[in-house]
């Protein structure tokens, strides 16, 4: 299984993502902590999660899902929150033996 860290690291390569969330990304793993405390109420549709999360595809997100990323079902559509987000990454890294 792929670890958080990693993923980032291989998108960075690849350049699969947008450089803003790339560093927002890698601030929140280095530091462990949430960067910005407003974003804790505000929820994000799939397809804003997924450029947060560091341009991550819609499975990815499917499968963390599935490992316990909350999320929040409003008739057909699921929401996310981006502290659960942030939480999420920084746990699974940590988990997965990142620093």
């Amino acid at each position: 299984m792929v670890n958080a860290k990693d993923e980032l690291i291989r998108m960075a390569v690849d350049g699969t993502t947008p450089e803003g969330n790339m560093k927002l990304a890698l601030q929140v793993l280095k530091t462990g902590q949430q960067v910005n405390p407003e974003m804790d109420e505000r929820f994000i549709s799939e397809k804003e999660a997924t450029g947060f999360a560091g341009g991550i595809n819609r499975v990815t997100l499917f499968r963390w899902r599935k490992q316990g990323l909350r999320s929040y079902k409003v008739g057909q559509r699921r929401f996310f929150r981006k502290a659960d987000l942030t939480d999420f990454i920084i746990h699974v890294d940590k988990v997965n033996g990142g620093n």
